[in-house]
Order: structure tokens, then sequence, then C-alpha cells
């Protein structure tokens, strides 16, 4: 994965490889997991995107803060 970065006093578009975030051995498949748990058992849990507070909302979850959606 790479970012853009842009020179905005000459106008130059350059590209850098670096981590989009800090590995910490979690896969996405676990994070999501856990964000259904919580939601199961408490009716709310953190935002696995933004860290808002995702609530139940029919049979799917909905994040209050990004709008992201958990079904």
């Amino acid at each position: 994965m790479s970012a853009t970065a842009v020179c905005e006093e000459h106008g130059q578009v350059r590209r850098e490889r670096r981590p989009c975030a800090i590995a910490t051995g979690v896969t996405l498949g676990q994070v999501l997991t856990r964000a259904h748990e919580g939601v199961d058992a408490y009716g709310a849990t953190d935002c696995p995107v933004c860290g808002g507070v995702m609530e139940r909302a029919g049979v799917q979850a909905a994040c209050a803060g990004c709008g992201s959606r958990l079904s």
C-alpha cells in the first residue's frame, strides 16, 4: 500500500511506501468478530473503523460516527 503526499510549494506528487496501521497481530476477521460479539452481548461496541460507538440497528450494527455497518 502506498500513500500520496503533495508538496504544496512545488505542486509535486510523490508516493511513499509505508504501513497503513501499526501491526498488532490481530487479523481483520478477529476485529470484526469481536465487534459482532460486543454488539450481540451488550447492544453496543467500539467501531472497528473510527473508534466511535457502534450500536445494534435491527439485525445489523451501525456506527453513529462514521456510518460503518456490520451485517
